[in-house]
């Protein structure tokens, strides 16, 4: 404990220190800049400023940064205008001008060329890209970066191309693409390693972290999320550190590590308040609000952090916060006894569900709002938000079913891509082999000489590379079918959690039908027809038999042709014992409960006339 809170104290410091160090250099700047210097002088002094204040005065530093580039545009040295040019993208952007920021970037495209100044090219689009990804416009983004890699081919720069795929990382989360986002971001880890960007690779591996958070990785997100950290301490980044430490926070707790998550909460919250960032204090007070009430179970601390939160959610007009916040305040009333409390809170968050730009947190928020009516007793007024957390959440299933198709084919296209370029080098270099052996034709009666011992080697080569080939190629297909398998296993794993949450709902309504009137009553009848329908889907299971015979190709052949025909429902069964799923997955999937799941493995065994003593699922494994 007396080493946590040194650590605590010492980073505070730390802090402190790298402040004041900021304060003398920008004491000296402002004297120097006031003093007779060269034009040139003046500029890079302007320069300096600029990168000063960036961090905490971004108003002195687009100041800075405009007057460094009105001065620089006719001094006729390029290299200095450019550095001019990014500052002020820089100051434009983190002044919030994001408009401005992108006309500078665009009108100074033509001038990066004209002067073939590749590197600022590149990072041009780079910095489009960047403004994209802070508008949510993922497929714009990709498009400026796609432009970005032509140049780098052209013009390589490991800086450069190591930020291209951090925002190919962050572009792909927005749109969902997790897989290829987590890819993309390790590549930017490895490059900014090799280069020695320690400050950059620890944002690749913060996104990682968060990509990873989004994957259900926990353990490997606060992995990356410690080492990102650790960067960040070493180059005195407390900004980025602030935030690294809030989502170790999150992981943590996560994970049940609950006095560790509140520990990284309020060191978090201290950073957030030292180094003056309103967002990430708010996040803190959030966090130990819930982290107090769900975990902790105290709900007076929970109570003092929510309240924390709430003027400056109110200043920052966070929505998703001060719905939380009332949400979490009318469960605190209800434990408490004060159901009309409760009823101004409820009332309250409703007010900003709508408003939610993230549909995974409505989803989330209309479950809740939809818990807390019913603990009131407003059962009419759950079944509404039950009704909309249900249309919801399929509408959410089907886009992340899309997604994922997306995904997939991306990642088919880019390899298919990649190999086309392969084979494309390939012919290259097959051309200038030729030509090659043109011009040497004077050599050619020394060559003959060798050419059956040339032959008989490269026969010998040619068997040895189709053997190596051979073995290539049944490698890739065991590694497609590994990777099927896993596939096959996760819709299966999706299909047991979406039936969990059908059958909950489904309670829920069995519920409400005794409770409220008939009218109702009837709209419950029907949504839970609705689910049984859902549920039962022959299209789905359809689909699901034909990726099984994929992986398991002869299986059901072989056991049909043992034991005879099979039901519907005994193939079903079937097919997850081989995919080596739990009884509890087998009994949500199938939506049974856990004793109908034994007493279907009792009847099975029956009929395939195996002894009691034998396991089916270790059985159907092995057949």
């Amino acid at each position: 404990m007396k080493i946590s809170i040194f650590l605590t104290v010492f980073s505070l410091l730390m802090i402190a220190i790298s402040v004041d160090a900021q304060m003398s250099r920008k004491d000296s700047l402002l004297l120097k800049i006031n003093t007779e210097l060269t034009e040139t002088e003046r500029i890079k002094t302007l320069h300096s400023l600029f990168g000063v204040f960036v961090n905490n005065k971004q108003d002195s530093a687009l100041l800075f940064a405009k007057e460094a580039f009105e001065k620089s545009a006719n001094f006729g040295d390029n290299a200095l205008h450019g550095q001019s040019i990014m500052n002020l993208v820089h100051a434009y952007y983190a002044n919030n001008f994001l408009d401005s920021s992108k006309q500078v970037l665009l009108e100074s495209i033509p001038f990066f060329e004209q002067t073939n100044q590749y590197f600022f090219l590149s990072a041009s689009y780079r910095n489009l890209a960047v403004i994209a990804e802070t508008l949510q416009l993922p497929d714009s983004s990709l498009a400026y970066l796609d432009k970005c890699l032509e140049v780098l081919r052209e013009h390589p720069d490991s800086i450069v191309m190591g930020d291209v795929y951090l925002s190919k990382g962050l572009a792909y989360n927005i749109k969902g693409y997790y897989e290829l986002s987590a890819d993309a971001l390790l590549q930017a880890s490895r490059i900014f390693e090799i280069v020695g960007n320690d400050n950059h690779k620890g944002y690749a591996l913060l996104n990682l972290g968060i990509t990873y958070e989004k994957m259900k990785k926990l353990e490997e997100g606060l992995d990356a999320m410690e080492k990102a950290m650790d960067y960040f301490n070493a180059m005195n980044n407390w900004r980025a550190a602030t935030h690294t430490i809030n989502n170790i926070g999150n992981f943590k707790q996560e994970l049940g590590r609950y006095a560790e998550a509140e520990k990284a909460f309020k060191e978090g919250l201290h950073l957030a308040k030292l180094t003056e960032q309103p967002f990430v204090e708010m996040n803190a007070n959030y966090n130990l609000g819930k982290l107090f009430y769900r975990d902790l179970h105290q709900p007076d601390s929970s109570l003092f952090y929510f309240k924390q939160a709430i003027p400056i959610a109110e200043a920052l007009d966070d929505k998703f916060v001060l719905g939380e916040v009332n949400n979490y305040s009318a469960l605190i009333a209800i434990d408490a006894g004060d159901s009309h409390a409760a009823r101004n809170y409820v009332n309250a968050a409703e007010g900003f569900v709508d408003e939610y730009p993230n549909l995974n947190d409505q989803e989330s928020i209309l479950s809740n709002i939809a818990a807390i009516h019913e603990k009131l007793g407003n059962k009419g007024r759950a079944l509404d938000f039950w009704k909309k957390a249900k249309t919801l959440q399929d509408s959410l299933y089907n886009e992340r079913r899309d997604k994922q198709a997306e995904e997939l084919n991306i990642i088919y296209e880019t390899e298919k891509k990649d190999a086309e370029i392969l084979l494309l080098n390939k012919t290259v270099d097959l051309e200038k082999t030729k030509k090659r052996a043109f011009r040497g034709g004077i050599l050619l009666l020394a060559l003959l000489a060798g050419a059956i011992i040339f032959g008989l080697n490269q026969r010998r080569k040619k068997e040895a590379s189709e053997k190596k080939m051979a073995q290539e190629k049944r490698k890739i297909v065991e590694e497609k079918l590994e990777t099927k398998k896993k596939e096959l296993t996760n819709k299966a794993l999706q299909l047991a959690k979406k039936n969990e949450f059908l059958l909950s709902l489904e309670g829920e309504l069995e519920q409400l039908k005794s409770t409220v009137d008939s009218k109702v009553n009837n709209s419950s009848k029907r949504i839970q027809r609705m689910i049984r329908r859902d549920s039962d889907d022959d299209e789905l299971w359809e689909q699901f038999g034909k990726e099984f015979t994929t992986v398991h190709q002869d299986f059901m052949d072989r056991l049909k042709a043992e034991f005879g025909s099979f039901s519907k429902s005994e193939m079903r069964l079937i097919a997850l014992l081989k995919m080596n799923l739990s009884s509890k997955d087998i009994a949500h999937t199938l939506r049974v409960s856990d004793d109908g799941v034994k007493k279907a493995r009792y009847r099975l065994r029956k009929k395939m006339n195996l002894d009691s003593d034998i396991d089916i699922q270790s059985y159907i494994l092995n057949f």
